[in-house]
């Protein structure tokens, strides 16, 4: 089994404390992820928002959906939530986790399973 190590928000945004206004809200998680009882992790990342901060933030930041009326959000790895509630965002995060790990058992298969969820560090680099 896995499990998140550690958690951050961007620039040092403090999860337990943060709060979103009528704006809604974007942040950008880093998740220390690896096996339980062993030391070592690799870094995967992934944004977080409510649907006013995906309205608000990231398509009015967006030239080509300002431009063209349309866009993809690749490399985003978005996780759309109706408000900021950190508790069901990791339970959230732990069913990913968990439905990545629950039929593999090797490090490298689990990565790429939670590659599809999150932005791993290392998912350009060649095997």
């Amino acid at each position: 089994m896995i499990e998140i190590k550690e958690m951050f928000g961007e620039f040092g945004t403090d999860l337990e404390t943060f709060s979103a206004d009528d704006r809604g809200f974007v942040l950008q998680l880093e998740l220390e992820i690896g096996f339980i009882a062993e030391n070592g992790s690799d870094l995967f990342k992934c944004t977080v928002c409510d649907q006013a901060g995906f309205k608000n933030y990231l398509l009015r930041d967006s030239e080509e959906f300002n431009s063209l009326g349309i866009t993809s959000l690749q490399c985003f790895n978005l996780i759309i939530v109706k408000k900021y509630d950190l508790q069901i965002i990791k339970s959230y995060l732990n069913s990913i986790l968990i439905e990545c790990s629950e039929a593999r058992s090797d490090w490298s298969s689990i990565a790429k399973a939670l590659n599809k969820h999150f932005y791993w560090e290392y998912q350009n680099e060649e095997n």
